[in-house]
């Protein structure tokens, strides 16, 4: 099918090429846009046609906006590192809708994007794929800058998602790395009902704006079936005031290894009869490092396997309550009572410069190489996000 290609700087232009009913702008055939482009009206993709957002495009969009697809339906915005796409509210302070796949067999594909303003959006078995964008400056009441929901593939890497509520990603297999979330009001990221297969890796999570915010949370919707499943890798985390990873509402089974946590309420939680694996990270300078509780009454307590970990300068190590069980090895914890058996010592790491918040070892630590298979214990570097781009449609 010939691809028809629309250069335009005002909205009368684009009325003019694209059929529209009840302030609903229809795509009906293979699209591109450049350019300017001014939206004051719904933009909906029909099924089986491509919407394409080329390099240094501009997109001004107006309050309560959205450009939706229908089933089978695709939405691609290419920029490039030196063409970036903006897409922009078309007044200060104030919000669009979302950009949002939706349906079997539809797709949104965003490279170098910076979008402000709006939510990005995947459900109802759709596919989702956000590559060295920027999401920013969404604080609408509780919504999620990005929210999946029931999507069949959610990937995010090497993005940056700043001054925003929360992000929300249910029943969705998902993998997000190398990214950056720093300055949100709620959770940086929720997981709820993750399937097997979820993972956090490589990203660093920074500066929660205000109490009770987690920097991920696996979690359920509403209580309801299956708990989750995931894994954080590699991931640095700090300054956040609840807790560094939540495990909890009857999680199936968690993994955390690799990772630093400092300045949280908590580095880690499990809860409410949730299993957690939680190997070579660090925890320095939180309220607790580890907690397994009961949280909601009745669910009983959280159950972990730790080993290869760190414990040191935080205001309790490890805390408990209810049936929780913890298995712990191998691991170097400020305020336990060291026992040869299990390998627990209490030895100062030797961190490299904690002033810096530089938590590798140095040469001279008495913890390298004392894991459990003569691994070093606590976090493996490198740790967080974001890398640099090196292929711009990679």
């Amino acid at each position: 099918m010939r691809k028809l290609i629309f250069v335009f700087s005002l909205i009368s232009a684009f009325l003019a090429n694209l059929p529209s009913s009840f302030g609903v702008i229809y795509v009906t055939r293979d699209t591109a846009w450049s350019g300017t482009i001014s939206l004051n009206q719904e933009v909906i993709v029909k099924s089986g046609f491509t919407l394409t957002v080329q390099p240094g495009s501009q997109l001004t969009m107006s309050y309560g906006i959205s450009i939706v697809t229908e089933p089978g339906a695709v939405i691609r915005m290419t920029g490039t590192a030196s063409q970036p796409i903006k897409v922009n509210p078309s007044q200060p302070a104030q919000y669009w809708g979302n950009i949002h796949a939706k349906g079997i067999g539809s797709f949104l594909e965003m490279r170098f994007v910076e979008a402000a303003g709006g939510q990005i959006k995947a459900t109802d078995s759709a596919q989702c794929d956000v590559r060295d964008c920027v999401l920013r400056d969404y604080n609408l009441y509780d919504n999620p800058i990005l929210f999946t929901k029931n999507a069949s593939n959610v990937y995010v890497s090497r993005t940056l998602v700043t001054n925003y509520y929360e992000i929300n990603i249910i029943l969705s297999p998902s993998i997000i790395e190398d990214c950056l979330f720093e300055f949100m009001t709620a959770d940086a990221i929720d997981f709820d009902n993750s399937p097997a297969g979820t993972v956090i890796r490589r990203t660093t999570i920074r500066y929660g704006r205000g109490d009770n915010i987690d920097a991920i949370d696996f979690g359920k919707v509403d209580f309801q079936p299956p708990g989750s499943q995931g894994r954080v890798e590699n991931c640095m985390v700090h300054d956040i005031s609840d807790k560094g990873v939540s495990v909890g509402e009857g999680a199936i089974f968690v993994t955390v290894t690799g990772s630093l946590f400092y300045r949280c309420g908590a580095g880690i939680a499990v809860k409410d009869s949730s299993v957690a694996e939680i190997y070579n990270n660090t925890f320095y300078d939180c309220e607790y490092g580890i907690e397994l509780v009961e949280k909601n009454t009745g669910l009983g307590g959280g159950h972990g396997t730790a080993y290869n970990n760190i414990l040191w300068n935080n205001g309790s190590s490890i805390y408990m309550n209810s049936d929780a069980t913890l298995a712990m090895s191998y691991s170097n914890v400020q305020g336990a009572v060291s026992d040869t058996v299990q390998h627990i010592t209490v030895l100062d790491p030797l961190f490299v410069d904690t002033a810096a918040d530089d938590f590798q070892l140095q040469s001279g630590s008495p913890l390298i190489g004392q894991g459990m298979n003569g691994e070093d214990l606590g976090a493996i570097y490198p740790i967080g996000g974001i890398a640099a781009p090196t292929d711009e449609l990679q």
